[in-house]
Formats: structure tokens, C-alpha cells, sequence
């Protein structure tokens, strides 16, 4: 075996045991002369301190590779091991082992997509962008927030059975200080959205494309991000996010005409999605389509919010002033051309139920239609009390997304069922005043909210 300089090469060498039937192993080649920039590790002196000095950051690159894709291979649902990972000279073997037949199978998939994720054409084009604007006047980091800005690629997701792929903005800053892509609120509140619709498998559903491969502040950074978009995305190939996207929504095994559903969400990425579909306007949350590719497979998509969108939420009578920058850009209304509004919580709430549906409809049935599926899914996932509309479970989600600064928030599944409950399922059921949920998190025990990831404030830093 020998590693070739320049390039990532694969080699799946199976490894037999003295008179075994069957392979144990699976042995993968990482060579690129950027690897140590591609995975977050404390040798990589471009990584800031600010990340590297957090308990159970990587420090090496050894272990940023060993950490990475043993959960990716969780997130896949595949029950094999990372036994060994070697560098030499910035070049990497990676050993994958299982002692049952299926799971080495499809760990054999990474074979294919782990080095291909890797190469000069997927990660090393959101290097050499993300160099770019480091060499820009006034581009890379130009308002230093509480974290400073890092190359961040989409790790430790699943890459050979995912359902979906979605494409955001920005991972923020919360994801690398963990070094765990979906530790932050923004997945939390989606992978929530997603149960809710009866997904029971919603890790599958968040193989993530950030249009922009930056690590930022999850507020306050929007504009100066979106002016490195010409780094990382053109009208004309090749560019980073594309080319990532076409990976990953057609991963190793998959056959058929068409990719896994695409999810492109928030108002960042569906300007970037717009252009990567020649469209002179913007796709609106809510919409759906497909991308029809000659001699590639064709891309069902649906638009949604961002999955941030309800944070700052309330209901109609009881908003407050817009904060300066919200995380999201909910749909513009019939009544209302606002970029972002706070008062639109249940709507919004039925667009993410409604597009949560139509991604596990086109999951499950490949082929369907997505304006089939939206159609479908509208007769469910609805806010009227008709008998069809899952208005329960409409409010529930609702009174936990409610503006988390007010007391009108419910802490807990079991008080904002309580709420519902009592309110017949109206999830605003005042038009003038806040209906406090405070009495039912009292109730219920969850006076206080509790987070469900890291922050980069509650990581403590590692004095070793």
C-alpha cells in the first residue's frame, strides 16, 4: 500500500482472519496535503485558539479523524468501529472493523464518499475559497463577535445512509467548539420539528451542505457572511457548495432517478439554491420542485424556513419589536412584505411540520411527487380544528418554540401539552395579552429551560 501525493485516494482492503469466510475490515486512504486544515484539530495552525483550547477539542489530527467518523458511522446507524487511525506525513489510514457482515458492508460506503468528501474537488474547493477571502481586504471575520470566524466543513454527519440532505447558511460557532456539527440550537429545534411529524429516525434526515463553510456567532454575522458567497458558490462550476451537494445527495449505493430530497432552508440558502437552479427569484418557504439534470439524477427539493425561525416568536397582540437581527427570515405573508415578523408563530409552525412531511413522504417513496406530498401533508399538518389537522400536536410544538425570552415559553413537552390541553388546542389563545405558560412548566417540573447541546459559553477550557 502506498499514498500518493496530491490527491485522496481510497482503498478498501479487506482483511481476513486465518480461515474466515468473510472480511472483518474495511482500511480507507486520506491523502491531501490540506487534511490537516480539513478536520479541526489543535495541530492545524489555522484553527483559532479560541475553538482549540475547549475541553474535548480534538488536538490532533489522529483524533479529529477517529472522533469524526465514528459518528458519522453512528449517525448512519452502523454498528462498526473506528479501530485505528494512522498519519504519516499528514496522510491518513483509517480502519473500520465490525463483526457483523451487514454493517462492514455498508461501512464499505465510505470507501467511496469519505475520500471523495475529502478531495480537491468537495473540501479542498471550500479551502481554497475560504483562503480566498482570507486573502480579500475586508472579507474574512471584518466584526470580530464573541467567537472569531474558522473554516468548518460539515463532519461527523451520515454519509451513506441519509434520507435527506439540507443546505443551510453557516454552522455557528457552538457546533465547533464541541466539535460535534449538530450541537446547536438551530439542529436541536429541527431534529424536534422532525419527531414531531413522526420521523424516528431524524438523524438521517440532517446531512447538512452550509452553503458557506465558516464557523460564526449564530447572530449578528449574516451580512458579513453572505459577502463571502463568491468564494464558495458561482453561476459557474466548480464551486463548493454544488459540488458537495451532488456528493452527498446521491451517496454510495443509492440507485435509481432520482437523489434523496433536499431541504434548502432560510433565506442565505435559498438565494445561493436560486442561483444554482438558474432562477431569477427566489424560491419562498413553503414551495417545492424538482431539479431536472440532464445525465444526472433528478433533485426533488422542498424551501422552508430556517429552522431557526421561531426563536423570537409570538403570537399576534403580544409581539415585540423585531430583534435587530433574527436568526432566520420567516415567509413573507399576503399582509405582510417584512423580512422578519414575530408574530407569525403558528404559521411558521405549520410550514416546518408541513415541509418535515413532505421529507419524510419523499423518503419513504421515492419518485413521489413533491407537490404531491406537500398536498398530502397540508391536509395534516394544518392549525384548523377540522378533525384532519394535527392541531394537538401544532400547538404543542408551538408553545415550545414560543419566544424562549418570555414567559409565554413552555420548558417541556409535558407543560406545553398541559397548556394545549387547557386551551383546546389554540396556540395563541389571547389576541391581546401573553398566556404565560408558567403555571404548567411549574407544574410539570421544568421551571427551567434546559439545552439539549454545548454552547461554546458552557464548554470549559482545557488547562492540561
Amino acid at each position: 500500500m502506498r499514498f500518493l501525493m496530491g490527491a485522496v485516494v481510497a482503498t478498501a482492503l479487506l482483511a481476513m482472519a486465518p480461515g474466515a469466510a468473510q472480511a472483518d475490515s474495511v482500511k480507507i486512504i486520506l491523502d491531501n496535503p490540506n487534511l490537516i486544515h480539513f478536520y479541526p484539530n489543535g495541530q492545524d495552525s489555522s484553527m483559532p485558539s479560541y475553538y482549540t483550547s475547549k475541553n474535548y477539542f480534538p488536538q490532533t489530527l489522529e483524533q479529529s479523524i477517529r472522533q469524526f467518523t465514528a459518528t458519522s458511522l453512528q449517525r448512519d446507524g452502523i454498528a462498526a468501529q473506528v479501530d485505528d487511525v494512522v498519519v504519516t506525513n499528514g496522510k491518513a489510514l483509517v480502519t473500520l472493523s465490525s463483526s457483523d457482515s451487514t454493517a462492514l458492508k455498508q461501512a464499505a460506503g465510505y470507501v467511496k464518499m469519505l475520500p471523495a468528501f475529502m478531495d480537491s474537488a468537495h473540501a479542498g474547493l471550500g479551502w481554497t475559497g475560504a483562503q480566498k477571502c482570507k486573502g480579500a481586504t475586508g472579507c474574512w471575520d471584518p466584526s470580530p463577535g464573541v467567537s472569531p470566524w474558522a473554516f468548518y466543513l460539515p463532519l461527523g454527519l451520515p454519509m451513506v445512509n441519509q434520507k435527506a440532505v439540507m443546505l443551510l447558511n453557516y454552522p455557528p460557532s457552538d457546533a465547533l467548539c464541541s466539535a460535534d456539527y449538530l450541537s446547536n440550537f438551530t439542529m436541536a429545534r429541527w431534529t424536534q420539528v422532525l419527531s414531531r411529524v413522526g420521523i424516528v429516525d431524524p438523524l438521517l434526515y440532517e446531512t447538512i451542505v452550509d452553503v458557506h463553510p465558516i464557523a460564526a456567532p449564530g447572530s449578528g454575522q449574516s451580512t458579513y457572511i453572505a459577502n463571502t458567497t463568491q468564494y464558495f458558490s458561482s453561476a459557474t462550476p466548480p464551486n463548493y457548495d454544488q459540488a458537495l451537494l451532488d456528493l452527498l445527495v446521491y451517496p454510495a449505493g443509492r440507485t435509481g432517478a432520482t437523489t434523496v430530497p433536499l431541504q434548502v432552508a432560510g433565506s442565505d440558502a435559498l438565494k445561493v439554491w436560486a442561483t444554482m437552479i438558474g432562477s431569477s427569484t427566489t424560491p419562498r418557504p413553503g414551495t417545492v420542485g424538482t431539479l431536472i439534470r440532464t445525465g444526472k439524477p433528478a433533485i426533488p427539493w422542498v424551501a422552508t424556513n430556517h429552522p431557526d425561525v421561531t426563536t423570537y416568536q409570538r403570537c399576534p397582540g403580544d409581539a415585540k419589536a423585531a430583534k435587530a437581527e433574527a436568526p432566520a427570515t420567516p415567509a413573507a405573508t399576503a399582509t405582510s412584505t417584512a423580512a422578519y415578523t414575530d408574530d407569525q408563530l403558528v404559521q411558521d409552525e405549520v410550514l416546518d411540520l408541513q415541509a418535515a412531511c413532505v421529507l419524510q413522504t419523499l423518503a419513504a417513496s421515492p419518485g413521489t411527487s413533491p407537490e404531491a406530498a406537500l398536498a398530502q401533508c397540508k391536509t395534516i399538518w394544518c392549525a384548523e380544528n377540522n378533525g384532519t389537522c394535527r392541531v394537538e400536536d401544532v400547538c404543542i410544538q408551538a408553545r415550545l418554540d414560543y419566544d424562549f425570552t418570555s414567559e409565554g415559553h413552555c420548558n417541556c413537552e409535558e407543560a406545553a401539552k398541559a397548556f394545549c390541553k387547557a386551551n383546546v388546542n389554540q396556540a395563541c389563545p389571547s389576541k391581546t395579552a401573553v398566556t404565560s405558560c408558567k403555571p404548567f412548566n411549574d407544574a410539570a417540573g421544568c421551571s427551567k429551560s434546559t439545552n439539549s447541546y454545548a454552547t461554546c459559553k458552557s464548554l470549559t477550557v482545557n488547562t492540561k
